[in-house]
């Protein structure tokens, strides 16, 4: 049975919990906590790349003050900490520093995240939690656990009842698992469960069945934005040539969408699908805006002969067109960024 320590912890942190196990995400990684064999074993959804890696992470924990009593093993291939509470139950503030420590940490030491299906090895898009664990799983069979556990519960309410009216007798059925919580938010949903093994000695399996995250840790938002920025300048000059020329071709704005995403990949940008659209389309939109009118500027003032402000006052004039050819612009740039779409998904993916 769970305790009221870890109860606790679990309710002001406004985690999930199932039977007698905690779970959720934290820092974007998945994380599991039980009580077992005199204290709290953690489990990660992230894997070693290799065998030294469970060895250093070891090293640098060991000289951490704080967290230098957690034990490294692994379950399931799993990365896992382990603290021994025969002196006392394990503070509320260690429990988050580690949380914090692992999830801001984690590749620096050489683990990633799986992203292949646990059950029918297909692209995972979801976290489950399954066999007490927080493990990757696909939409589909993330569904078909959704829809397996609610028949469950279903079930278990019915005989649930039956017993309030008849007492613990057993009328013909087998007595079936507890009804699941379900965590279903964007890119996380957890299903059902089954049972957890001990941790095992630190030993990764020689052979891993998931195809894992490949991100080195060297990707960033400001390599992201540089990336996306000189990719859409180096798209919106074939525009700007055009437009000096005096037939100036919006559609040719749309190579500003392409070379955006294959700058934000270059240049390394955060392998996060969401973070990445916004950061291209938002500096390729304000690339795109300030380059037709920067563009459209010096088209008037070499055609005219005019200062960059009469220029301005003459386009002011024909405010709507302005607008128009802005739009236009954007528009194109939307549609390059869609043409590289494959390109984007398999930074992301891969």
């Amino acid at each position: 049975m769970i305790s009221q320590h870890l109860t606790a912890w679990q309710k002001k942190r406004g985690m999930r919990l199932d039977g007698d196990v905690v779970y959720g995400v934290s820092d974007g990684v998945g994380f599991s906590i039980c009580e077992e064999d005199g204290g709290k074993l953690t489990v990660f959804m992230l894997t070693a790349k290799s065998d030294s890696s469970l060895d250093e992470l070891e090293a640098v924990l060991s000289q951490n003050r704080n967290l230098s009593e957690l034990q490294v093993g692994d379950v399931e291939g799993y990365l896992a900490l382990f603290y021994d509470e025969s002196q006392g139950n394990m503070p509320h503030g260690l429990m988050d520093e580690m949380l914090n420590f692992i999830g801001t940490q984690y590749r620096n030491y050489g683990f990633r995240a799986p992203n292949v299906c646990v059950v029918c090895s297909a692209p995972a898009n979801k976290r489950a939690f399954y066999n007490n664990i927080v493990q990757p799983m696909c939409a589909d069979c993330s569904a078909e656990n959704n829809r397996r556990q609610a028949e469950e519960k279903r079930k278990a309410e019915e005989r649930k009842q039956k017993r309030e009216v008849y007492g613990d007798e057993d009328y013909g059925t087998q007595p079936l698992s507890s009804g699941r919580v379900q965590y279903d938010e964007e890119y996380d949903e957890y299903a059902g469960m089954e049972s957890r093994r001990e941790l095992p000695s630190r030993h990764m399996p020689a052979e891993n069945d998931y195809v894992e995250d490949k991100s080195t840790g060297d990707e960033s938002m400001g390599k992201g934005l540089l990336g996306a920025g000189v990719g859409a300048i180096g798209g919106v000059i074939l525009y700007g040539i055009t437009a000096l020329a005096s037939f100036p071709v919006s559609g040719l704005c749309a190579l500003s969408g392409v070379l955006a995403v294959l700058g934000y990949a270059a240049f390394g940008g955060l392998r996060a699908k969401g973070k990445a659209t916004g950061v291209i389309l938002g500096v390729s939109a304000v690339v795109d805006i300030l380059f037709v009118f920067l563009f459209s500027l010096l088209f008037q003032m070499n055609s005219s002969g005019l200062s960059a402000s009469s220029a301005m006052t003459i386009m002011s004039g024909s405010i709507i067109e302005l607008i128009l050819n802005l739009s236009m612009a954007v528009i194109a740039m939307l549609l390059g960024y869609v043409l590289a779409g494959s390109a984007m998904r398999r930074y992301v993916n891969d």
